[in-house]
């Protein structure tokens, strides 16, 4: 059927959606303007859930961001007001494995945080 066709060209779910509603209607008959206003109704409704979505996982997001961001920026900005203040951390021995830990942690967190607010479509 030429809108199926359509539907794999244009890799849509929603022209999908239409091309097999439209398949189902010829088979079973029926109102085509009505289930063409239901289809559209909930293509419609999805995609306003898929912004919903969107903006409700956006402030994970800038969280993961900005909590992936801060210390490494907090470290510079510390190094340049007092350049020995951290000398004296990465010196040690403890020191840098304490740093090394904090580093694994952060990226470990970083890739959860992300993996938790990335809600597939």
């Amino acid at each position: 059927m030429a809108l199926r066709a359509i539907a794999h060209r244009m890799d849509s779910d929603e022209v999908e959606w239409v091309a097999v509603a439209v398949e189902i209607h010829q088979q079973s008959g029926g109102n085509l303007a009505e289930l063409l206003d239901t289809v559209a109704a909930t293509i419609t409704e999805r995609q306003r859930l898929h912004r919903e979505i969107a903006t409700l996982t956006a402030e994970g997001k800038i969280s993961a961001v900005v909590l992936g961001i801060l210390p490494p920026a907090l470290a510079v900005v510390i190094s340049v007001l007092n350049p020995g203040y951290l000398g004296s951390l990465v010196a040690e021995p403890i020191g840098l494995v304490m740093v090394t830990g904090s580093g694994v942690a952060m990226v470990v967190g970083f890739v959860w945080m992300h993996h938790i607010v990335g809600i597939e479509p």
